[in-house]
């Protein structure tokens, strides 16, 4: 049977299985599969295994390759914000009145099953605990405007007991140092008096 050829011309509609090109111009409809040096735009690219550079596009579903960015890049913003920033995290789409930016550390799995989430909420910088799903507790805090230090888990006297050889302070710079805990005999005046021994800041003895 002849080998029949269809002639496409100038503002034709063509339809066609399979087609290579050495260089491509115009919209595009269908799957596209292979290497691409350079895509100016692009509103979905599925499975792309490789682009040397993207002007625009909005839609990736899987890149499969490393990524190195010599500028700045920017999650969740339209923007990039201050020149000042590499990285611009915006706040998550299911986040709550006051949440800002959120960055996953994921857990490995198995044994290891607690990943960590950093974020701004309502003026506060957290260290927030749970799993590669979501967080479920914070265990630092920073008050952006005060600066105040929470540690919610540091709550009672036995909550991380041990021996104790030095105590935090901080100096006039707001540096946390450590320095030595109180030794001696300390008197209360009560009716009768009451002495105190106190070693490294721990009361050891009453009498």
């Amino acid at each position: 049977m002849p080998n029949w050829k269809k002639l496409i011309y100038s503002g034709s509609a063509a339809v066609l299985s399979n087609v290579s090109a050495s260089s491509y111009t115009g919209s595009f409809t269908g799957s596209l599969f292979g290497t691409s040096s350079w895509a100016v735009s692009s509103s979905r690219a599925v499975n792309s295994t490789s682009a040397s550079f993207a002007s625009t596009s909005s839609y990736v579903n899987i890149l499969n390759q490393n990524v190195i960015i010599t500028g700045s890049l920017a999650v969740g913003l339209n923007s990039l914000g201050s020149n000042e920033n590499t990285l611009a995290v915006g706040p998550p789409p299911a986040g709550g009145s006051g949440e800002g930016g959120q960055i996953l550390l994921a857990a490995s799995g198995g044994l290891y099953t607690s990943a960590s989430m950093l974020d701004t909420y309502q003026d506060q910088f957290r260290i927030l605990r749970g799993t590669n799903a979501g967080s479920d507790a914070f265990k630092l805090q920073i008050n952006l405007d005060t600066g105040q230090l929470q540690l919610p888990n540091y709550n009672s006297p036995t909550s991380f007991p041990g021996a104790s050889i030095a105590n935090l302070s901080s100096d006039n710079s707001g540096n946390v140092i450590t320095v030595a805990g109180y030794s001696g005999i300390v008197t209360i005046n009560t009716m009768p008096p009451v002495n105190f021994d106190i070693q490294n800041g721990i009361i050891v003895n009453v009498f």
